[in-house]
């Protein structure tokens, strides 16, 4: 068995937990009461139960809140229309014939009928409807056309007198766009050296941040992975996710500013942005361990059984002790601070 207070696994022999001390009897005593309430409880509320009381004693209801009484007999006669509103025509709505065919016989437990129509078949047939010329339907059509033809008559009034003002005043546009072009192109160099910079060291003090969050999110973990409420440990689950897609989009975005500044092998910025891009991939490898132990721990009811299967991917993290992925964002952070060049 394991211990209920810290997780241990605990040998048949020990009379208490080797790690925290808590008795073997205790825990007995806890996990008899626990399926006394789970055998013998009917919720009351999220944070309580109740016993249910002798077979005899309980009172069942309806949707109504009327009470139910299982020994009183149903009276049928109740449920079934009267006689005299059973033999109706029915109301025929298209000008096609159609045969109304007898329903089957309401017949009670002991032989009687209850209730039944007339077994004759019979026809019924409407005369066709004689639709007008102007039905709603046509003059809704005729309105939109011409509604239509009324704005497509102004607006090519419109378009022309527009083209008789703008052609009196292009040249004087044409002009102002030929300064324009002339003003911008002296405007024109950017100190792409400067943005290069400015882009490397904005990921560069994020990812210290988002360091900062994993850690949180692994304490978050190491507390609640072993939790029985299922709910509960996917609320403390979600942070390490919204971490996740943060980093991979931080990452996209420094990627897509480099190519938009021409930051190929030549460029001098290059072998900056490679050591923060390696940044980016150990961080997000030391987030994809927490995330798929979460996933194994999510995968079960009660994970408390399965403690060993849920910290595997951990265990191949680590190398002497430590994380693997994280070991090697940590030596590498503070070479990786990136440099301004002229």
């Amino acid at each position: 068995m394991f211990c209920l207070d810290c997780g241990q696994k605990i040998s048949d022999t020990d009379e208490a937990c080797p790690q925290c001390g808590l008795k073997v009897s205790e825990m007995r005593e806890r996990i008899a009461q626990a399926q006394e309430m789970v055998t013998y409880a009917e919720t009351i509320g999220p944070a309580s139960t109740q016993k249910l009381p002798p077979v005899p004693e309980r009172i069942y209801k309806d949707k109504d809140g009327n009470v139910l009484r299982p020994e009183e007999k149903i009276d049928i006669s109740e449920r079934f229309k009267r006689e005299d509103v059973l033999g109706g025509i029915p109301q025929i709505g298209s000008s096609d014939p159609y045969v109304t065919m007898p329903i089957k016989k309401v017949v009670s437990d002991k032989g009687e009928v209850v209730a039944d129509v007339d077994r004759e078949q019979k026809v019924f047939s409407q005369e066709p409807v004689k639709e007008t010329f102007w039905s709603p339907k046509r003059i809704v059509l005729v309105v939109l056309l011409v509604a239509l033809l009324i704005a497509g008559c102004v607006f090519g009034y419109m378009h022309v007198s527009d083209q008789g003002r703008n052609s009196e005043s292009i040249p004087s546009v044409t002009e102002e766009l030929t300064q324009k072009q002339v003003s911008t192109e002296e405007q024109k160099p950017v100190d792409t050296s400067l943005e290069i910079y400015k882009a490397l060291n904005s990921s560069y003090v994020e990812l210290d941040s988002f360091y900062s969050e994993l850690r949180t999110c692994i304490d978050e973990f190491e507390g609640y992975f072993l939790l029985v409420d299922l709910n509960s440990r996917k609320s403390h689950a979600q942070g390490i996710l919204d971490l996740q897609t943060r980093v991979t989009q931080s990452r996209e975005s420094l990627a897509s500013s480099m190519k938009e500044y021409g930051v190929t092998e030549t460029n001098e910025y290059y072998a900056q942005y490679q050591q923060i891009d390696e940044l980016y991939s150990y961080l997000l490898d030391r987030i994809h361990v927490i995330v798929s132990c979460w996933d194994i721990s999510l995968s079960y009811d009660d994970p408390r059984d399965y403690s060993q299967e849920i910290l595997s991917p951990i265990v191949d993290d680590l190398q002497g002790g430590e994380s693997i992925s994280e070991t090697k964002f940590l030596e590498q952070y503070p070479q990786s601070a990136p440099q301004q060049l002229e």
